[in-house]
Order: structure tokens, then sequence, then C-alpha cells
């Protein structure tokens, strides 16, 4: 049968009962060899925004609030999504490991990009992540500033005037005019590939430098990158190979039974032009799917399945 129908399928045969890997104490965490469940320390999830992670989020928050497996952390401080300098970027190391070093087991996610503990001489946690095609991500973003946020709607309008009710494509056609993009392409645009590079001085700039280390850090330091467009196979592998944290994330998701939307009508035109714009995000994500099929094939002796629609609920 497909690999949808297989991965349902066994949803009820998974156990708990796969063995942990042991691991050095002098470390958080080791890239998992094969599938062989991990139960590292910390889990650190430096979520993109419009990349599904409110609902992955939300699974911690039922396994960590309802059923109180470990404790969770969440940043409020939503405005690091920029690159911060070698001082800032310590503080911030030092103030999230003083919180993961004194648990057992904890989750932590933040809006921010990728934090090289070690270089601080600080242990590594576990990094999470999901990723979104770059270009329904940016469409994503920009009807939820739209559309998202009830309580900043007015605000929004205010800012944009009459181009608030402006589709995508008119903003792309008129770009000069265009008050989203003349205030936020430095920021949307290659955000995945931001994220993935992180506060090194090659990250300021979008720039093939960023992207080449962005590769290095999805290949050698992430635990687990999964797909939005596969998001129920993502957490049924983040059910493998971090059961503590996971367990049950598949059935409680099939539970809520949640409507998946297709994305936004946007036409091929403005659909080529920010393709063009995130450059870097694409070859980046391609890389994330290449690396995302090996680990199903790897762990589910199957191929992923043709993607069919996106997996991705309203307004995540």
């Amino acid at each position: 049968g497909s690999f949808p129908c297989m991965l349902f399928a066994l949803l009820c045969a998974f156990s708990s009962a796969v063995a942990v890997a042991a691991l050095p104490a002098e470390r958080l965490w080791v890239p998992p060899v094969n599938c062989t469940a991990a139960a590292p320390a910390a889990i650190f999830y430096n979520r993109i925004p419009k990349a599904g992670s409110t609902s992955l989020k939300h699974i911690a928050d039922k396994f960590a609030l309802e059923q109180l497996r470990y404790p969770r952390y969440s940043s409020r401080d939503f405005f690091t999504w920029g690159w911060l300098g070698p001082e800032a970027e310590a503080t911030l190391a030092r103030n999230i490991s003083q919180t993961y070093l004194q648990q057992q087991h904890m989750f932590y996610d933040q809006h921010v990009r990728f934090i090289d503990f070690a270089k601080h001489g600080l242990p590594m946690p576990a990094y999470i992540n999901l990723m979104r095609d770059p270009v329904e991500r940016v469409i994503s973003s920009y009807y939820f500033f739209l559309r998202g946020r009830s309580n900043k709607r007015t605000q929004h309008e205010k800012l944009l005037g009459a181009q608030f009710n402006w589709t995508i494509e008119e903003c792309l056609e008129r770009a000069d005019e265009c008050t989203w993009l003349r205030l936020y392409r430095d920021q949307e645009m290659n955000l995945q590939t931001k994220f993935f590079c992180g506060h090194a001085a090659e990250c300021q700039t979008d720039s093939d430098a960023a992207l080449t280390l962005a590769k290095e850090h999805l290949v050698h330091k992430y635990f687990f990158v999964g797909l939005v467009e596969y998001y129920r196979e993502s957490v049924y592998l983040l059910e493998q190979l971090l059961p503590v944290y996971f367990e049950g994330g598949t059935y409680w998701i099939l539970q809520r039974n949640r409507n998946y939307n297709k994305a936004d009508t946007v036409s091929a035109a403005a659909r080529t032009t920010l393709r063009e714009m995130n450059r870097l995000d694409v070859e980046l994500y391609e890389l994330a799917q290449d690396l995302f099929a090996a680990k199903v094939h790897q762990c589910l002796a199957q191929d992923v399945p043709p993607l069919v629609a996106p997996q991705v609920e309203k307004g995540r």
C-alpha cells in the first residue's frame, strides 16, 4: 500500500520499547544513528515563523502541560529573528543553557536563529525544526500579516492604507510601491537560510557563504528537521527518534482531525518571482527534502509519497 496508509496502520503497533541510545556524559546529544531512539536532556526548537511551528508546539504543550512529561519553556521574546553579534549571542546562549542544564528533560522553543552553544563553551541541546516550501512560506506570511492577529489588524491596515487589500501579485507587480515589501523584504526573504545559518559573520546578509553555513548546520547540527508538506510523517518520525518527547504525537494529531488547507491561489508568475527572491531558501529546502526522504527510507524502508496537498493548518 501507499506510504501514508502504511504509516497510519503502524500507529497502534508503535511501541515505546525502542532502545534509547546511551549518551556520552560530556554532551547533551549525539546525531541519531540509523533510527535508534535517543533521550537528550534538552530539545531546542528554534522555530521558523510560518513554517508549521505553532502546530508542532501544540504537541509539546499537550505532553508538557497536560501529561507533565517534561517542562517546556517558550520564549516570549518574539523579535529575536535578527542577527546577533558575538556578545549578544553568548548572553542568550548562557541564559538558555542555565535553564536546560537544570532539567532531566526539557523542551525549549523560540523564534530565533541557530545558536552555536559549543562555540561559547556550552553543551549543545538537540536541535529540531520544521521547514516549509519557501514560496508557500512567504505567501502564508504575507496573508497572515493581512488576515491574522486580529489584535493587530487595525494597526496593519493603518500602516498599509489602500494596500491592505492588495493581493501578493499586486505587491510584487508594484514592488516599488508595496509597503509590506519595502518594510519586510530583508526579514522575510530567505528567512529559513537565516535561521539555519545563525549569528556568524557571514549570516548578516543573504549570500552564498550564508547558504553554505546553513547547509552545514542543517546536516551536522540538527537532530531532526521535518517538512511542513509532510507534517504527519514528520511527527511520526519524531516519535521514533525522540519518544520521550513525542510518543503519541501522531495519534493526537489524527484524533484532532483538523482540516488542512491548500495553499492560497497565487499566479505562476508571482510564484516564479518569489522563487527568484528566495533563491537561497529554495536551494536549502531542496537539501532538506533529500535528507528527509533519506530518513523516511532509512526508518520506514519506504519512499516519500507524492505530495498531494500541503499538510499545514490554517494560520500556521
